[in-house]
């Protein structure tokens, strides 16, 4: 199940999950041009980090400590943290497991051990721009849930309703108008059902209302 989503930063947010050393220092070098960069050693202390920020994209090492990959890492986590943009680093990759990227960890990209400057901004650039996207549906979302419940409370209706009748009594035209479309709608009915029921005895023969005439149906 999701969890609640933090409150949003002012800029994104890039969560760097790798084994410290020469690897990951070169990589958060790169990362911290693009975005506010937050570091974790184990997926416990990344979980802890999702949980108190607003994070826009996991960039997670294939290989951590503990026992549990990156890519399952990704997959576990996913059903929490929906709204994540996930990057993968790791080498070449078995056809199966490019299916499991996709499936079950969502990933978003897949990002070279060896890759260049130019490709992690790249491929980084992309996913900040997606998690924006995310984060705008995921607001439009929350804001017409909003108001959808609003609209359907008891205290919006009534004061709807108020407003409405507010706006037709201190109005004596539209009053009038009022009382005599309603007149015009009752009497067209009225036409209409009694069109209906001559055609019905006239033509089919079927009596719904008995009499052997039309004014026999007013006595």
């Amino acid at each position: 199940m999701p969890e609640a989503s933090p409150p949003p930063s002012d800029e994104p947010v890039i969560l760097l999950l790798a084994p410290a050393g020469a690897a990951r220092t070169a990589l958060a070098a790169a990362l911290a041009r693009l975005a506010v960069l937050e570091q974790a050693d184990s997926p416990a202390e990344a979980e802890a980090i999702l949980r108190r920020r607003d994070v826009h994209v996991l960039v997670c090492e294939d290989d951590l400590a503990g026992g549990e990959t990156g890519l399952m890492f990704l997959a576990r986590t996913n059903p929490a943290f929906p709204w994540l943009q996930r990057v993968l680093v790791c080498g070449p990759l078995e056809p199966e497991l490019l299916v499991y990227l996709i499936n079950e960890a969502h990933v978003f990209r897949v990002l070279p051990r060896a890759a260049t400057p130019e490709q992690v901004d790249t491929l980084l650039a992309a996913a900040l721009a997606e998690a924006a996207g995310v984060r705008r549906l995921l607001r439009a979302a929350a804001e017409n849930e909003r108001l959808r419940r609003e609209m359907s409370s008891p205290p919006y209706l009534v004061r709807r309703t108020e407003a409405l009748i507010r706006g037709w009594t201190n109005s004596l035209p539209r009053l009038l108008v009022l009382v005599v479309f309603t007149f015009v709608v009752i009497v067209a009915a009225a036409v209409l059902a009694f069109a209906v029921l001559y055609l019905l005895k006239s033509v089919l023969g079927i009596d719904l209302i008995p009499g052997a005439h039309l004014r026999d149906w007013f006595r």
